[in-house]
């Protein structure tokens, strides 16, 4: 039996929003590494610290 054009969008439209929903949360939670964020207070490090940490995270 032949299935509609209306009927074939029915069945793919749930399959189409879950997987546009999966790359839109993988972009969202990708962090970005090309950026060492260094923050004023009382437990930031200085800046000396947190390159040498950055260095090690790199060569792992």
């Amino acid at each position: 039996m032949m299935k509609t054009v209306q009927q074939r969008l029915k069945q793919a439209t749930l399959p189409l929003l879950m997987l546009a929903a999966l790359f839109s949360v993988q972009h969202s939670a990708q962090a970005r590494t090309d950026r060492l964020v260094i923050e004023d207070g009382d437990n930031s490090l200085t800046k000396e610290e947190a390159h040498q940490q950055k260095e090690q995270w790199d060569i792992r």
